[in-house]
């Protein structure tokens, strides 16, 4: 049974994110903007995972670390490699989930299943032609859950901006007890 557990893994997080893309998708043909879907779904992520973040792993934090990776003894309050790579990669996340929303809203929730195979190609790539070491970034960061709600406060900023840039009808931005709300709800707790 061991043997089979990743993939019966793998088939639950292509399940999980099969509803998902079809939950988005009828949020979507519910009247939804794609900019101001994503802009709630890390909004929402945001209130739950750094309350989470400070209190299981506050202990990490010490004066500005979290934002510029573990200080040593001859550093200084100085923004490292470790804290644009993770701005970067939050401007990267934000990138993906805007462009995944626009697709979803002109194409099916099947096409846009079937090409999700391709996102850690296309992050791989992407990684590969700045010269990002992934795992470099993970390792500089002790608390992998704060740096993760970092990532995902920088991606909300990033996403209120498009969305606000974008859609002025505050019509659209309205949330009902709907297909909306629980397509943002679900998105949230299987990001």
């Amino acid at each position: 049974m061991n043997a089979k557990k990743p993939h019966l893994a793998v088939i639950l997080i292509q399940v999980l994110y099969s509803g998902m893309l079809l939950l988005s998708k009828a949020a979507f043909n519910g009247g939804i903007n794609s900019f101001v879907f994503v802009f709630y779904r890390q909004t929402f992520s945001c209130f739950l995972l750094v309350p989470l973040a400070l209190t299981l792993e506050w202990y990490y934090l010490s004066p500005y670390s979290f934002l510029f990776g573990r200080r040593g003894h001859h550093s200084h309050l100085q923004p490292s490699a470790r804290s644009l790579c993770s701005l970067f990669n939050s401007e990267l996340i934000t990138l993906s989930l805007e462009t995944c929303g626009v697709g979803l809203v002109y194409t099916s929730a099947t096409l846009a299943s079937a090409t999700s195979n391709c996102l850690p190609a296309i992050t791989f790539f992407l990684a590969f032609l700045h010269r990002i070491k992934q795992d470099g970034v993970m390792k500089a960061y002790t608390s992998k859950l704060l740096f993760t709600s970092l990532q995902c406060v920088l991606s909300s900023i990033q996403s209120s901006a498009i969305a606000l840039a974008l859609e002025r009808d505050m019509n659209r931005w309205k949330l009902g007890s709907d297909v909306r709300l629980l397509a943002i709800a679900y998105c949230v707790t299987n990001q």
